[in-house]
């Protein structure tokens, strides 16, 4: 049996959020397609020896068929499409031109669940491995996996099968069968990258063996498509050092990544941490992983890493809190290095912001240009939920401070003249006790302009300024659309997967919240005073109009005395000042479109306010 070894520390005090995502379901509703990219999807090296290798331009190289009472089948040909209801694109995988298997779920409209469906492909002819012992075999794919299914590949050395007819059977007594998609790592009607190359270690079982026979096979009710193509068995190297899934947290044992951090609620240590998979067919020594922020590097290591065995790297490392975008960078070394059959999955990195005032689970405008992935949900997104649907996003807070307005980042479809209406909950409520109608605090309604949606966000403020203590807490918007004709729909970040509780989701049509959403870009917006060196409270000042459509900011106070502002932009970077008498007019016009921080300063008081330039 493999094994995962851990060095993990002892988990902090955020266990609950994982106990209480487990309460939250999952949305029985299919979705539109969403895609993963940009990852290490464990792609096989070139520099392995092919022995045999399939591109389905010959359909007759398998044999089609399934299992049970439902009668539904792969296909093998060109040009082949999903046709279901929630299509699923094409596979664009290196041949794609010339052939691929595809099972078109969606297309045979099993929602009756009766019985599940149980397709699959095998080779027509055995394959003979008999001079080989360490053997890889590999394909690449482009899947959906919706709530009720799972998919194999099965190795036969007689050209016998097991009934595979329950996605919920445990496999991993069965010799030769192999998961496509271990539980955990794929998000619901998500696809993870097209294509994606699986690989997994035939060795045990075809290492030898004079006749193999491969079947992919599809267990389940209903789901989307599976694409396959390309697919090969090669010689496995005999060093092979894969690392993935790094992390970073600020709230250790959460698994919960927050992309922008306000510079009060930075801890004064990162979780982080990732896995290291011995891939060869040899031992590894000495395997070291090496964590560096800015500078502080947290460093791992395991004497011996068995083939096929798992390292779970997690720790301790001093944070970085000064303002701006920081990078960690992982990596793992070991006595092998220099024999590595695939350096190329060797490192990884992972970035966060310290910020005056935003909050956000989603990083867009963190991830390096080019590396982020980005979806949306909203009030077309699931069928009779076009008005009162509510996403919600939750924050952990470290430190007391105060939330005086909400961001919500909008899609380019969004169209004017729909409502959005702010709240914010204890995260108990939400995550444990389904109770949305008990707000801490909320915001009035606010109707979406085309300034908006062409600037790509709103900024909403509450009512009134809310003082948050230690704890958890969500952020909710609820969308009004007037039946479809406005409809809203909100940014959600992919690129970094987060825990099932991270991004939920209201159906106002069965009053259940869901798990859906990875990381919805609706962010708390903090007072920036929190950041600033402690004053006294400048009262009487007011700063209008917020938002700023023409970069024009008025500052009327009732103080008859010399005073100065100070403009700071989300990273805390000073970017305007004026000293002036009473009142005075800001002219920001020539600065980017966002949340600024505004401070008034007198000589022994102050007054911060958040202004949006539109």
């Amino acid at each position: 049996m493999k094994k995962i070894y851990s060095f993990a520390f002892a988990m902090l005090s955020f266990a609950g959020l994982q106990a209480q995502s487990l309460n939250v379901a999952h949305a029985d509703r299919k979705m539109d397609y969403q895609e993963f990219q940009g990852r290490d999807n464990g792609a096989a090296s070139a520099s392995r020896d092919i022995i045999w290798s399939d591109d389905f331009s010959n359909a007759g190289n398998w044999i089609i068929a399934h299992d049970g009472t439902f009668n539904s089948d792969f296909e093998i040909g060109t040009g082949l499409v999903s046709d279901g209801q929630y299509g699923t694109p094409a596979i664009l995988s290196t041949t794609a031109a010339n052939g691929y298997a595809m099972y078109n779920s969606d297309g045979f409209g099993n929602q009756a669940g009766v019985a599940y469906e149980q397709a699959h492909i095998t080779t027509a002819n055995p394959i003979d491995l008999s001079a080989y012992s360490n053997l890889v075999l590999a394909f690449e794919t482009q899947y959906r996996r919706f709530t009720d299914e799972q998919t194999y590949v099965i190795i036969s050395t007689d050209g016998t099968f097991p009934t595979l007819d329950d996605p919920t059977l445990d496999v991993s007594t069965l010799p030769g069968v192999y998961k496509v998609w271990e539980d955990g790592e794929l998000t619901t009607s998500v696809s993870p990258g097209n294509p994606t190359t699986r690989n997994f270690n035939i060795s045990e079982i075809a290492g030898g063996a004079s006749q193999v026979w491969v079947r992919l096979q599809f267990t389940g009710i209903w789901g989307y498509a599976w694409y396959i193509d390309d697919i090969s068995i090669s010689e496995q190297f005999a060093h092979d050092a894969k690392l993935f899934a790094p992390y970073v947290s600020s709230v250790a044992g959460s698994g919960l990544e927050y992309s922008r951090i306000t510079q009060l609620q930075v801890p004064a240590e990162m979780n982080v941490g990732c896995y290291v998979k011995n891939e060869g067919y040899e031992p590894m020594t000495n395997v070291e992983v090496n964590i560096d922020l800015g500078g502080n590097v947290y460093t791992q290591t395991q004497v011996e890493l068995l083939p096929g065995d798992t390292m779970f790297v997690d720790g301790l490392i001093a944070a970085a809190s000064d303002f701006g975008v920081h990078n960690l960078s992982y990596s793992v070394i070991s006595d092998q290095s220099a024999t590595d059959g695939n350096a190329n999955n060797n490192s990884g990195s992972r970035y966060y912001e310290v910020t005056v005032s935003d909050y956000s689970m989603d990083g867009i405008g963190v991830h390096p240009t080019g590396t982020g992935v980005y979806s949306s949900l909203g009030t077309n997104s699931f069928t009779d939920n076009a008005d009162e649907l509510m996403l919600f996003t939750y924050y952990e807070i470290l430190e007391p401070a105060t939330v005086i307005n909400v961001n919500i980042q909008l899609t380019t479809t969004t169209v004017a003249g729909g409502d959005i209406f702010v709240q914010v909950h204890l995260g108990d409520d939400i995550l444990v006790n389904d109770i949305i109608d008990n707000p801490l605090g909320s915001s009035d309604i606010y109707t979406v302009t085309e300034a908006d949606v062409a600037a790509g966000f709103v900024t909403i403020p509450l009512t009134d300024p809310l003082l948050l203590d230690i704890g958890g807490y969500c952020v909710s918007a609820m969308l009004f659309s007037n039946g479809n004709a406005s409809d809203i729909r909100v940014l959600d970040d992919l690129t970094v997967s987060q825990p099932g509780g991270a991004s939920l989701i209201y159906l106002p049509t069965d009053g259940t919240i869901y798990s859906n959403g990875n990381a919805f870009a609706i962010r708390m917006g903090f007072d920036g005073t929190i950041n600033v060196q402690e004053t006294a409270q400048l009262d009487g000042v007011n700063v209008f109009p917020n938002p700023s459509s023409n970069g024009i900011v008025n500052i009327v106070t009732n103080k008859g005395e010399n005073l100065s502002v100070e403009v700071f932009d989300s990273v805390g970077a000073l970017v305007d000042t004026k000293r002036f008498y009473m009142n005075t007019t800001l002219d920001v016009s020539s600065l980017a479109k966002g949340v600024y921080t505004v401070r008034v300063n007198s000589t022994n008081a102050s007054s911060t306010k958040m202004v949006t330039i539109q």
